[in-house]
């Protein structure tokens, strides 16, 4: 039997070699799965205690977990199949039949191609895009999440697809109408027995909704309502839609005296700092801004979001894209009596406040609203309306709105309103140094109207019927 000693070496060699590569390469496959399980169990975990212990939602805890499972498989399937790949180079090279190894290369890249399908699939649920589309519509445009009027959508598949995708999130616990029906206050109770408020409003021009974007408030302004109830949690962007999608429905059933209307403004004025859910609310904002099938279409000049002066998250707002009014509750220029009736003063004091809100109307071109509540002997003197105007003019002409706000008394409070005369002399100081200068026309005081009234309120009568 004849023998070639030339290519003994060579064949021993790669016998050798070749189970030895083989099974490292198998041992690195087998690693890399093992990696990409224990990665996808600890995104969940993470998530899920993220969302137990913040306001992030248990509902994106999924969707996340899956959406780093199918990155996490793309990686995978990449590094398995450069594996192969480099075997397969490594094999040609000795001579070795590289077809075997070419299907098995391409096998890998075929699954990680259905995994990755099967990914998606999941978390789109399956969904085809036009039916999302048709979800979205009925939701922004008709203002409904009731399967039975989603008559375009499969039969068998409106409860369990409203259901799902089109949860049921705040429930009414009363309504009470003001103004002659033009004002209706809404007490909605959440998923979890949180309380909330929201009024909407009528006036001849338009439709405003004030929301709430927290449960409560942990500023603690002490001549409010709901400063005085302390936070309890943020709401999140689909809780704050939904009062806006109830509003919309209201107004267009016509709810309010004077017939069907749309709603045209919303304004971030009710319960809460709409600044310390600021991740939320920008949400919530595109959700109202974007137009149809992504949102309701709302200009963004209709809608204000209101802060008490966090002065970075001012300047954060700045740069979102998001052009909507802001609006600053100031109630006080001078930085000793708004230590007092702002705590969050003393963080951020008037002048800084101020030179964020002007350059807020530098980079949006929206006029700034200074909010300002008078209170009786506290902050009504006419000497504070000249250094407020002097505060505003020294920054520019025409960029800030001045609002004076009739207070609204709570309950028990030392706070009360001012007097007509001293309110007129105010607004008259303030219009004679230039400033534009507004009275806010207040509503539902006879319903309880400031924010946190009608929340508080209700608690105590169920705590006395208990």
């Amino acid at each position: 039997m004849s023998h070639n000693p030339a290519s003994s070496p060579r064949r021993a060699s790669s016998s050798a070699q070749g189970p030895t590569r083989t099974g490292v390469l198998k041992k690195i496959a087998t690693a890399i799965g093992a990696v990409l399980v224990a990665l996808v169990i600890s995104a969940y975990g993470i998530f899920l205690v993220i969302g137990e212990h913040t306001d992030f939602g248990r509902e994106r805890v999924v969707w996340y977990t899956q959406a780093c499972g199918v990155g996490l498989v793309i990686v995978a399937g990449l590094l398995i199949a450069c594996a192969f790949a480099y075997l397969g180079v490594w094999r040609a090279k000795r001579d070795v039949d590289i077809e075997k190894y070419n299907q098995r290369s391409f096998g890998i890249v075929v699954l990680c191609v259905t995994a990755l399908f099967v990914g998606f699939q999941s978390i789109s649920g399956g969904l085809p895009a036009f039916r999302a589309d048709q979800l979205s519509r009925h939701y922004f445009t008709r203002f409904t999440r009731e399967a039975s009027d989603m008559t375009d959508l499969p039969a068998g598949q409106r409860d369990q697809l409203a259901a799902e995708l089109l949860p049921d999130l705040i429930h009414r616990v009363r309504a009470l109408r003001a103004d002659g029906g033009r004002t209706i206050k809404h007490l909605w109770e959440l998923h979890d027995g949180v309380r909330v408020e929201s009024v909407l409003m009528r006036y001849r021009d338009r439709t405003t909704l004030c929301v709430s974007s927290q449960a409560g408030c942990g500023m603690a302004c002490p001549f409010c309502a709901t400063g005085q109830m302390g936070l309890t949690r943020n709401l999140s962007a689909a809780e704050i839609v939904e009062q806006v999608r109830h509003a919309a429905q209201a107004s267009a059933a016509g709810t309010l005296t004077g017939g069907p209307a749309r709603l045209s403004n919303v304004v971030f004025m009710g319960m809460g700092e709409p600044m310390i859910n600021y991740r939320n609310v920008v949400a919530a904002l595109h959700r109202l801004i974007d137009p149809s099938p992504e949102g309701f279409g709302l200009s963004a000049r209709a809608i204000t979001v209101s802060t008490v002066g966090l002065v970075p998250l001012i300047r954060r707002l700045a740069t979102e894209g998001v052009p909507v009014t802001l609006a600053v509750s100031l109630h006080a220029p001078d930085d000793e009596l708004r230590d007092e009736l702002i705590p969050v003063n003393s963080r951020w004091k008037v002048g800084e406040l101020l030179d964020a809100a002007h350059d807020y109307f530098r980079a949006t071109g929206r006029r700034v609203s200074i909010e300002y509540a008078l209170i009786k002997d506290m902050n009504d003197h006419a000497w504070r309306a000249r250094l407020l105007a002097d505060e505003l003019n020294a920054r520019g002409r025409g960029w800030a709105h001045v609002n004076p706000i009739p207070l609204n008394p709570t309950p028990g409070s030392i706070w009360t309103c001012s007097e007509a005369d001293v309110q007129d002399l105010f607004v008259d100081t303030l219009r004679r140094s230039g400033i534009t200068t507004t009275v806010r026309d207040t509503r539902g005081s006879d319903i309880d109207g400031a924010c946190g009234q009608l929340a508080t309120e209700v608690l105590h009568q169920e705590r006395a019927r208990t």
